[in-house]
């Protein structure tokens, strides 16, 4: 028999709410703590709550939605709306861009945006996190393309980067103001030569030019269609983890601590398995 997925979240609503009786919980209260959009648990009640641009999403409707999304036709997504185009509250994607969205009748969550979550879904606090590993995923997108990404990389392999030699050619492509305005250019939208004279303030199409041939040769830029250069669409994520590590280096908000002290936390975590 074909599972009820629409009846399985709203059991997860009776289940809050029988909660919230149970610890004399008004229904109208407003809480501290952030609260899933779409069973309306809160972030104390489930293992993570993943906030987005005004709705949020808690684990166990993403394990829901992945479930739906490996079973569900195009068709039946459309049809559950009566075939009115829907947008995704966390991308603003249409039901035109994607292969599925899901939730209803004020939020939706499209197959994009649920395998995003799915990745950035943080792992059990008793679960010892691998050691001097890094773990990264974002999702980029502009008027006429997306990219999205997750990886795993061992930090060793990070510094052997810099060994070979490869970091160093990478940030000498790069490595000039003007280039770097020109790539980021590209990248929000692709253009001809023209449009980057002008949106870059070059003097030049030559000026144009002498940037563009370096980026084309580190394999950055491409010509998506005569005269027109876009972003190398598996170089994005690259780019954009660039200025990410960047951003971390001026600001260290989500970088502070003591290094001394992740021995103790290892060793807690160590303990709790």
């Amino acid at each position: 028999m074909a599972r009820d997925y629409g009846a399985e979240i709203d059991s997860l609503k009776r289940e809050v709410e029988k909660i919230n009786a149970m610890l004399g919980n008004k229904p109208s209260e407003a809480s501290a703590t952030a609260t899933c959009s779409f069973c309306g648990k809160s972030s104390d009640q489930v293992e993570a709550v993943i906030a987005g641009p005004s709705v949020n999403i808690c684990n166990e409707c993403v394990e829901v939605f992945e479930d739906v999304i490996k079973n569900v036709s195009i068709d039946a997504s459309l049809h559950k709306f009566g075939g009115e185009i829907v947008v995704c509250s966390f991308c603003t994607k249409s039901s035109k861009d994607v292969h599925v969205i899901l939730g209803g009748p004020e939020v939706h969550i499209c197959d994009e945006c649920v395998q995003i979550c799915r990745d950035i879904i943080p792992v059990s606090n008793t679960e010892l996190p691998p050691l001097n590993m890094v773990n990264y995923s974002g999702f980029y997108t502009t008027e006429e393309e997306g990219s999205k990404w997750s990886n795993t990389v061992r930090i060793e392999n990070l510094f052997s980067l810099v060994e070979n030699k490869t970091a160093l050619q990478v940030l000498q492509g790069i490595g000039n103001g003007d280039r770097l305005s020109l790539l980021i250019a590209i990248l929000r939208k692709p253009m001809n030569v023209a449009a980057m004279v002008e949106k870059c303030g070059f003097n030049t199409t030559g000026q144009a030019y002498h940037h563009l041939k370096p980026l084309i040769a580190a394999d950055l830029v491409q010509e998506k269609e005569k005269g027109v250069y876009c972003a190398v669409p598996y170089r994005v994520q690259g780019i954009i983890m660039i200025l990410a590590g960047i951003s971390d280096l001026v600001d260290n908000k989500y970088t502070q601590g003591d290094w001394s002290q992740m021995a103790v936390v290892y060793e807690n975590l160590e303990s709790q398995r």
